[in-house]
């Protein structure tokens, strides 16, 4: 019996999260890594400003380290404190047969998605150990699962600076926009990341897995080897 192999392509975006509706989503409480202090370390760079013209320049770089660290961090070491900060949560469109399989205890990013997978593909989350590529989701390397989704996660930033400024600009946080760079306060933000993660499944001897079909479970089901899983992740802190 092959083993099945994940490709790694997935998209991702910042659209509306209200634009869509997801098969589960992630909640990442920030403060579980240890060089955290509040939401304005999610950015290199943060400000606003008027350029000679009048335009409105709004200038946010993602911080893709720290981003990569919080994905990669290990959260099971912090079951002694009695905190879950990485957990799992549908849309309470859905029922609650995976939630009484998976693993409640905090876990890395990479392991949740994992787990979601197992279950789309076997009905049984814990069955990733059936996954042939599954150490692709903890790398970090250039082309890992984890490298690509913040890489794109970045890139979707740089499109949204703008549409940022304008959320922004109903928040008490505000300050009024003149031509000296002021500095974006996102101290209490919370980030939503939609990921819309589809592939084909492949036997681990290269071929498309063209036939198979995934059992019914919460959300979209894989049909004829292709899944479709739309995902939310939330970065929050206390």
């Amino acid at each position: 019996m092959y083993l099945i192999i994940m490709s790694q392509n997935y998209f991702l975006s910042f659209d509306d999260v209200n634009n869509y509706s997801y098969d589960y989503i992630l909640n990442l409480n920030m403060t579980a890594l240890p060089s955290f202090t509040n939401s304005n370390n999610l950015f290199n760079n943060r400000e606003y400003y008027l350029d000679e013209s009048g335009n409105i320049i709004s200038d946010i770089i993602l911080n893709q380290d720290f981003i990569i660290n919080l994905l990669t961090y290990d959260y099971i070491k912090l079951k002694k404190n009695g905190l879950i900060k990485f957990d799992i949560s549908n849309n309470n469109l859905l029922t609650n047969d995976f939630y009484s399989k998976v693993n409640l205890n905090p876990e890395k990013f990479g392991s949740r998605i994992l787990e979601i997978l197992a279950y789309k593909i076997f009905d049984d989350p814990t069955s990733d150990i059936f996954i042939d590529n599954s150490y692709d989701f903890y790398k970090t390397s250039n082309d890992s699962f984890i490298k690509i989704v913040v890489s794109k996660m970045s890139d979707d930033l740089n499109n949204l600076e703008l549409n940022i400024y304008n959320q922004y600009l109903n928040t008490s946080q505000y300050t009024e926009i003149s031509n000296t760079p002021t500095l974006y306060n996102f101290q209490n933000s919370v980030w939503f990341y939609p990921i819309f993660y589809s592939d084909n499944l492949y036997y681990s001897n290269g071929d498309i897995a063209s036939s198979f079909n995934g059992p019914v479970v919460e959300g979209n089901d894989i049909v004829n080897g292709n899944f479709n899983i739309p995902l939310l992740l939330k970065l929050w802190s206390n």
